[in-house]
């Protein structure tokens, strides 16, 4: 057992190694939610990180947005005046995936394409499932894209502190959530919410991420967290799950009575969730 031999201080100094770009997309979500932003605000904020403010003007440059054929887009106030704030807050999130999500998670089997682009669909799904229900489809974007920033950190832990240990495929496991606990005594979906905790993300979010993966009787609790189970459940049915995971997804009645997603709304989500993936998921390479 991994846990067992760790450092006290082990997963504070691995978050330590994390890119910056979830503290800046915490503020960029907080921001959105407020009807005053302006693009004044949202450029100034994203200019805070030099290296997420440069993906972010590739993205937008790109042929998925348009940008080769309107131009070539010189700074953010530009992209923020020709795509508008809701198309950049969107490439922002994908320009944190990229930075974050920059090399396979090795203790998990995961390789970095299938991380992406999980992280993608999930997020797509997630909004398209709260737009059809008039929900917060922003919120729900934001926590598709950082269900797994938890088992980023997890796995920079082992990458530190244990490199040679036995790898999720390797052990006796079938489920992602037990080889979790037995190594590190807590889940991806735990690290992920305490590390947006501490990145101030809303606790609406936190809680979303912290409990997708709960069973009915405590996802039920939390509205946004159902939310984020059936795009999961979206993006394994689509092929785009992760492995270990299958069994925690419930797409099912219950679920759906539960948020209002009748048929037709969810056969309307899942065509605009799938539209949206190819679109964007050019992006992901």
């Amino acid at each position: 057992m991994l846990a067992a031999d760790l450092p006290s201080y082990a997963f504070e100094r691995a978050a330590e190694k994390l890119s910056a770009g979830p503290r800046v997309f915490a503020q960029l979500v907080e921001m959105m939610l407020d009807p005053r932003t302006d693009i004044e605000g949202v450029a100034d904020l994203l200019k805070r990180d030099a290296v997420l403010s440069a993906r972010i003007l590739r993205v937008a440059n790109s042929a998925a947005v348009g940008g080769q054929a309107s131009g070539s887009i010189a700074d953010l106030e530009e992209a923020l005046q020709r795509v508008g704030l809701s198309e950049v807050y969107r490439i922002a999130g994908i320009a944190v995936t990229l930075q974050s999500a920059h090399a396979s998670l090795h203790a998990y089997g995961i390789g970095c394409q299938r991380l992406r682009e999980n992280a993608l669909f999930e997020a797509v799904a997630a909004e398209a499932i709260e737009t059809v229900l008039d929900g917060q489809y922003r919120m729900a974007y934001a926590g598709g894209l950082l269900r797994n920033y938890g088992r980023l950190l997890l796995d920079r832990v082992v990458q530190l502190y244990r490199p040679h240990s036995t790898s999720y495929h390797d052990s006796p496991f079938g489920s992602l959530v037990e080889w979790e606990r037995d190594n590190f005594r807590t889940t991806g979906a735990q690290a992920g919410a305490d590390l947006m905790l501490a990145w101030r993300f809303p606790e609406a979010l936190v809680l979303a991420v912290r409990h997708a993966a709960a069973p009915m009787e405590t996802r039920s609790k939390f509205r946004l967290a159902t939310v984020l189970n059936c795009a999961a459940a979206m993006a394994s049915a689509a092929g785009h799950g992760l492995p270990g995971e299958d069994d925690l997804w419930e797409d099912d009645a219950q679920a759906r009575e539960l948020l209002g997603l009748d048929g037709d709304k969810a056969t309307l989500a899942k065509e605009t969730a799938l539209g949206h993936f190819e679109r964007w998921r050019q992006l992901m390479q």
